[in-house]
């Protein structure tokens, strides 16, 4: 750490910019701007700095760093020499570089007014460069992983709490915008529920996790497709492209898991009328006992046949050779979108005697059951508090398979949680081993 006559960048150059953070700060902390190529020099108080940040407490602290030795020493020189630290002028502060913030920045994003907001907020106060309507998703995203950085969470989540912004649940107007391609609408709306999920998880932002959680589980992530991986994938760098692209502490797995558990449910109810009625019965489905109700059963099998076939949700596949099996990719749309495209299943009958035999009359309360455990986040969804408490309890991954489910089952106790919801409702259902759709029919 040095104390030149005027603050210059790390290579040597002049290319900086002073941003005063409190006009009596007595340091000067260094943090260089890859995408403007700038250092800036922020002019904070170590004493606020070192109440509300656990980082830079113990990075001032003399007797654990050589940092904190050299600005505590260079500060007794300073103040003996000046009395007060407000008459100096900031290139006579001590300085500390802060040599490295981390991969938070997607590449070409400035990272000046974002800094500049995290310590006025630990100063307290305002920042003016904000619009009236409040920062955007990506700028508290990035406030949320900056302050994470520095070990100064709290101070930023009760900020935000205090503006409101937590309350606002709203997505921009996507109508409003201009798509070169379909993808691109897909990848512009992950990004911004990723913006919010990523602040939410780091600020304790319960409603924000659970609403875009459930959205991102719905629709799924490029991420997540073919087992992408967010290292090396050409389509998404963590790097270059932000910090949502990984969510932390185990939720951007856990996401992608309750998506693919919950694709696993929806096909085994699929194979549950297919082997019901394929498999050899004494007794046919039919339960109008007339001479052509096992014609009936054959009838609705093949009609279940081409009706999974032409959505898209099955395939006969030969068993006769190896090289005839393929792999195919889990589906990739939006789970919303299945739920309803399988609505569309017909109420053929054999004949006009077999008004309902068919697979609708069975098959429409199911999907009616589904699709409300889909559309709540409650059940689906990460529910941020459960989460950092009662992790092992609240994960689908972590948690014992359930191995049989029963339609119609009574849930059981109550898990232990902080938020007073239940979440064991969906999860039973969705992560079964076995699920009987028709028990007790």
């Amino acid at each position: 750490m040095e104390m030149p006559s005027t603050p210059q960048g790390s290579d040597g150059s002049n290319d900086h910019t002073n941003v005063t953070i409190d006009v009596a700060g007595d340091l000067l902390l260094q943090i260089k701007d890859s995408s403007q190529n700038l250092c800036f020099y922020y002019r904070v108080s170590s004493t606020v700095l070192r109440r509300v940040s656990s980082y830079f407490d113990t990075l001032l602290d003399p007797g654990k760093f050589s940092e904190g030795a050299t600005f505590a020493c260079q500060k007794a020189k300073l103040e003996e020499q000046y009395g007060e630290m407000s008459h100096m002028l900031p290139a006579e502060l001590p300085i500390i570089h802060i040599a490295e913030i981390g991969p938070l920045f997607p590449t070409k994003t400035p990272n000046t007014d974002v800094i500049t907001h995290l310590f006025n907020i630990l100063h307290r106060r305002d920042s003016s460069h904000l619009s009236p309507g409040g920062p955007s998703a990506s700028h508290i995203a990035l406030l949320a992983a900056v302050a994470d950085r520095f070990d100064a969470v709290r101070p930023v989540s009760a900020y935000v709490v205090k503006k409101g912004w937590h309350k606002d649940m709203k997505e921009p107007n996507w109508s409003r915008t201009r798509w070169s391609t379909k993808k691109s609408v897909f990848k512009t709306k992950e990004i911004f529920w990723r913006q919010r999920i990523l602040a939410g998880a780091i600020l304790g932002l319960r409603e924000w996790v659970l609403h875009h959680g459930r959205f991102l589980i719905d629709s799924g992530s490029e991420g997540w497709r073919d087992g992408a991986d967010l290292e090396t994938t050409t389509t998404i760098n963590v790097m270059a492209d932000g910090p949502w692209w990984d969510l932390p502490y185990g939720i951007e797995e856990e996401l992608a898991y309750r998506r693919e558990c919950i694709l696993a449910t929806i096909s085994s109810l699929q194979s549950h009328f297919l082997n019901l009625y394929a498999r050899p019965s004494k007794q046919p489905h039919c339960r109008l006992g007339y001479a052509s109700s096992p014609q009936c059963d054959s009838f609705q099998l093949g009609e279940m046949l081409r009706f999974f076939i032409r959505k898209g949700t099955l395939r006969l596949q030969s068993l006769v050779s190896e090289s005839a099996n393929e792999y195919t990719p889990s589906y990739s749309g939006s789970i919303t979108t299945l739920l309803a495209s399988l609505r569309d299943c017909p109420s053929y009958q054999v004949d006009e005697h077999h008004s309902h035999c068919g697979l609708r009359t069975r098959f429409m309360p199911l999907l009616d059951h589904v699709t409300a455990m889909l559309a709540s986040a409650e059940q689906i969804s990460v529910c941020i508090p459960c989460w950092r408490k009662h992790k092992s309890e609240h994960s689908w991954q972590e948690n014992t398979v359930k191995e049989w489910w029963f339609r119609g089952e009574l849930p059981g106790h109550a898990i232990v949680n902080e938020c007073g919801s239940r979440h064991d409702i969906g999860r039973n259902m969705f992560t079964a081993e076995r699920r009987e759709w028709t028990f007790g029919e």
